[in-house]
């Protein structure tokens, strides 16, 4: 069997694009390219509040590697490091392991999910992946290398089918963008779900929105150890969490922050009625954790809650 690092770097150069080739396609085959914080976030409110207004169904997902893992088992999987490295991403969230069989029915429900989305935040161009990736390859990370390479390779093969003609494109990063207008997005809702692994933000969130929290649903956070499968995300959570939000969620604005699963859980509430928006680490912020590099790149002085 092919080397692992080898075939990473294979796969990176049979799927290569320009950065310039892609950004042109993606400005041309998208209902609109809004990347930067300066446009993004004043048009994902007034889209927020008018879909709110008027009952209608909205998502926003945001893809990155760990997405970019999940895509490639849903496609033939020609090396064990496809398996390997979405278990690398999966096992973070979940601890406990998961079938092929069973990750490749879920994998295809997280890319449903983001397929369903209106909005899709994707890494590609703010920062060089073609440099990138093969620094990643070079320090023998196959999970980075690979979720990196597939992410793109989605985004390029969704533009060539022509199936993000209805879709604004903007940045994987839009939640830590939002961050400084966090409060401006709740105002909007008159009904509020919050779904997060972040459970000490429950009270502030009830203090802060009174009976426009209808409900807070808790979830394992990532990195947690749970002492069995069946008290793991996947295990003792996620089918929960999935029958909760099966209801009439119409004008209701749903926060999520929850990795893979949060993919699924935004398009079950949008499927729904809702308004869900994928937060992801925005809910660290909150908690004053730093669990990304990327926080670095900005000024959360004071925007803390706990």
């Amino acid at each position: 069997m092919q080397d692992t690092m080898a075939f990473c770097l294979d796969e990176f150069r049979r799927l290569h694009i320009s950065n310039p080739a892609l950004k042109q396609m993606t400005i041309e085959r998208s209902s609109a390219f809004i990347y930067h914080k300066s446009g993004s976030i004043p048009t994902l409110l007034s889209t927020v509040e008018e879909h709110l207004k008027n009952r209608r169904a909205f998502s926003l997902i945001r893809v990155g590697n760990g997405e970019g893992n999940a895509f490639s088992m849903t496609q033939p999987r020609s090396h064990p490091a496809l398996f390997e490295t979405f278990c690398h991403e999966f096992n973070g969230q979940n601890h406990f392991p998961i079938s092929e069989q069973v990750a490749e029915q879920f994998c295809k429900r997280v890319v449903i999910a983001i397929d369903n989305a209106d909005w899709r935040g994707v890494r590609s161009f703010r920062m060089n992946e073609l440099k990138l990736i093969p620094e990643v390859i070079e320090k023998k990370s196959a999970y980075a290398a690979l979720g990196l390479t597939y992410a793109r390779d989605y985004l390029r093969q969704s533009l060539e089918g022509d199936a993000l003609r209805n879709t604004i494109i903007t940045s994987a990063w839009i939640h830590l963008d939002l961050v400084d207008e966090f409060d401006a997005l709740l105002a909007l809702g008159r009904e509020i779900i919050v779904i997060t692994g972040r459970h000490e933000l429950h009270h502030i969130f009830k203090e802060k929105l009174g009976n426009r929290l209808i409900d807070f649903i808790p979830v394992p956070v990532q990195r947690y150890i749970p002492e069995s499968f069946e008290e793991s995300h996947f295990g003792g959570r996620f089918d929960e969490v999935c029958s909760i939000l099966s209801k009439d969620l119409s004008c209701k604005l749903v926060l999520v922050g929850a990795g893979l699963f949060g993919k699924i859980y935004c398009d079950v509430a949008k499927r729904h009625g809702a308004v869900a928006l994928d937060l992801g680490s925005l809910f660290d912020v909150l908690s004053g954790k730093t669990t990304r590099p990327i926080f670095k790149d900005y000024n959360f002085r004071g925007k803390r809650w706990v």
